[in-house]
């Protein structure tokens, strides 16, 4: 059985990394938390985790097997039924565990 977990970007020195490879949220279908994370740090490698000292790290490697969900979500929202309302610019990816990769939500309000 799978779940989906989600780790959001923080925007580190002032602002987000959204490309082809990384967004402001990632959602990762996996077996257990540590494979979601090690998953994240595959994707994201060291030209996506970059520090600064005011804000911290870009990714968040804090979750658990509790954290993961049924469906992809974003702030408790399933992304299939609704976009999530957030001042902030929602592109996702979701890379599933069949290695498909889908982008949402790149565009700017």
């Amino acid at each position: 059985m799978t779940n989906f977990f989600t780790f959001i970007q923080n925007n580190s020195g002032g602002y987000n990394i959204i490309n082809n490879v990384v967004a402001k949220n990632l959602i990762i279908e996996a077996e257990n938390a540590k494979k979601a994370i090690k998953k994240m740090r595959d994707i994201t490698t060291n030209e996506y985790r970059n520090f600064c000292a005011c804000c911290g790290e870009r990714w968040n490697e804090w979750i658990d097997d509790e954290d993961g969900t049924n469906s992809p979500m974003v702030y408790n929202v399933n992304v299939f039924e609704e976009r999530p309302s957030n001042l902030f610019d929602q592109a996702t990816i979701i890379y599933y565990l069949n290695g498909e990769v889908k982008k949402l939500w790149y565009d700017k309000e």
